[in-house]
């Protein structure tokens, strides 16, 4: 067990890994996911299961703002919720934690976006010692067995009498399988494994899969309407919906966004549910695989926390298997990331053992595309070797020519390097490639970068403001917004974005800039800092 501490943090947290159970302490609170129970100075806070729910999820997730639209699929499960029944939930658990709409001394509203726990929560450090425990071996197998969904998509119905609508529902049934091989934890079968491709939800439970994607597309003159929904073939839920219009002359368009909102909402929810399962059976990883596919989890989210949480499992992963390419590669990614959320002073890490691991795992399997890319991408920050890792990208690429992640991340080596075109060409060929959110968001970061410092501020800004929409917590999003809006001559708008950065990076200067963005052109490195101060960065 490892009960971490800070010299800024109130809240500290526990881990079991094992049994994959958070304990979080503020104040003279503990909120214990294990028991479900919330107690205060030691005696029981009682709460409804929804209310628990909510303060698990705003702490959980306490360096970003939950929207109303987060609560509703995560915790409501997409049921319709009424304004003034949030209202009320939200009063009882501020009232839980002896908090108030009126002070928000914990939890924040923001207005027009969502809530926040304000609290400062400490994510486990990479030091964090792991305390093994022995579920009972019946819960393993469950666990893990239950971590692996099998999915389907059934063919588009074409409810029209045009026949061009047939050809483009069978095109958007093979794309959306192709993005759902993207995302971890589920296991995709072929259309075709279904008896009756027509059937449905019946044909689906003979064919033994646990989940089926269904829908229609629609023309009504030049509108085009694509509806999908995801259901669970065991129970017969559908747990998620949705619909998508366009122009019916530019249907790509339309399929371009419905591929995009697929990879970011499946793939929150089949994490959630891999660590739901865990929860429930009272079990956790034993293998280094699955101390890897559990970190992964965390991983994806993109936040500090969440990264600060896997970075124990990975090692731990790594500990039980040295040959491990996969989490050796994300160990790696994960150190980057930690630098570029936290600033460099808040996150020191030990470059020469990112490195180590980054080479170590290209050594082990070259032929990962996720391996080269995570690798790559950690040797351009701590390394600086351009040709190297170009290479690297270049045969991630290779082998999947498709990977959003390769386009933009190599796209920011070349925006690193000062070949800052190239740089940008790559990273737009990711964009329509169905990347899931904190990828878009980074991809927004690149490109307001890249065009910061070719003098397109007004590009630069509208990227900015995509990537806060992304990635609030993000330094970087603010970095660029007030550099931008500050050489356009937008000072007030500009402080306010520094004020921002400042909050997330509060021992950040000029000074430390160099260190902090891999910016190897001295000139690029001369605008961004300029931007910087001008926004009030101290020098």
């Amino acid at each position: 067990m490892s009960t971490c501490t800070s010299k800024t943090g109130t809240i500290t947290s526990t881990i079991l890994v094992a049994g994959c159970v958070m304990r979080y302490t503020f104040e003279d609170f503990t909120l214990d996911t294990s028991t479900r129970e919330l107690k205060r100075a030691g005696s029981l806070v009682a709460t409804s299961p929804k209310t628990f729910d909510v303060l698990e999820l705003l702490i959980e997730r306490y360096d970003t703002v939950i929207t109303r639209e987060m609560l509703l699929e995560l915790v409501w499960k997409k049921r319709f919720v009424s304004e003034s029944t949030l209202n009320s939930q939200m009063n009882s658990v501020r009232l839980a934690v002896n908090d108030d709409g009126r002070s928000q001394r914990l939890i924040r509203t923001v207005p027009r976006k969502g809530f926040r726990f304000i609290g400062k929560v400490l994510a486990p450090t990479a030091g964090a010692a792991l305390e093994q425990t022995s579920p009972p071996a019946q819960m393993h197998h469950a666990t893990r067995a239950g971590t692996k969904s099998t999915i389907v998509v059934s063919p588009f119905r074409n409810l029209t009498l045009l026949p061009e609508l047939s050809l483009f529902a069978a095109g958007l049934t093979d794309d959306i399988t192709g993005v759902l091989t993207r995302v971890s934890g589920l296991t995709v079968q072929h259309p075709a494994t279904l008896p009756d491709p027509a059937g449905g939800v019946r044909r689906a439970m003979q064919a033994g899969t646990d989940f089926i994607v269904e829908g229609s597309v629609r023309q009504y003159f030049d509108q085009l309407r694509v509806s999908i929904q995801l259901v669970d073939v065991n129970s017969g839920t559908c747990v998620w919906a949705s619909r998508l219009d366009g122009d019916a002359l530019d249907p790509f368009d339309v399929q371009d966004r419905l591929l995009t909102n697929i990879a970011m909402v499946f793939s929150t929810y089949f994490d959630r549910r891999a660590l739901e399962q865990m929860r429930l059976a009272r079990s956790g990883p034993t293998t280094s695989d699955e101390f890897y596919e559990t970190a992964m989890i965390y991983v994806r989210r993109g936040t500090r926390t969440s990264i600060g949480k896997a970075v124990p499992y990975l090692l731990r992963a790594i500990e039980l298997d040295g040959g491990n390419a996969k989490a050796r590669s994300a160990a790696a990614w994960s150190y980057v990331w930690l630098k570029l959320l936290r600033g460099l002073q808040d996150a020191p890490v030990d470059p020469t053992m990112v490195i180590h691991h980054a080479r170590t795992a290209v050594e082990i399997d070259c032929d990962d595309p996720i391996v080269l890319v995570q690798s790559a991408y950690a040797l351009g920050h701590f390394e600086g070797d351009l040709s190297s890792t170009l290479s690297l990208f270049d045969r991630a690429l290779a082998l999947d020519p498709n990977s959003p992640l390769a386009w933009s991340l190599s796209g920011a080596q070349l925006i690193s390097a000062g070949s800052t075109a190239n740089g940008l060409d790559r990273i737009q060929r990711a964009t329509p490639m169905s990347a899931a959110g904190p990828e878009l968001g980074n991809i927004a970061i690149l490109k307001s970068l890249g065009n910061l410092v070719t003098g397109n501020l007004g590009a630069s800004q509208k990227f900015a403001r995509e990537a806060s929409a992304h990635l609030p917590q993000a330094p970087q999003s603010s970095a660029v917004l007030a550099a931008s809006l500050a050489l356009m001559g937008e000072r007030e708008e500009a402080a306010s974005a520094m004020r921002t950065l400042r909050t997330l990076t509060p021992t950040l200067g000029a000074s430390g800039v160099s260190r902090w963005v891999n910016l190897q052109s001295d000139g690029d490195l001369a605008v961004f800092k300029d931007g910087l101060i001008r926004a009030g960065l101290p020098k």
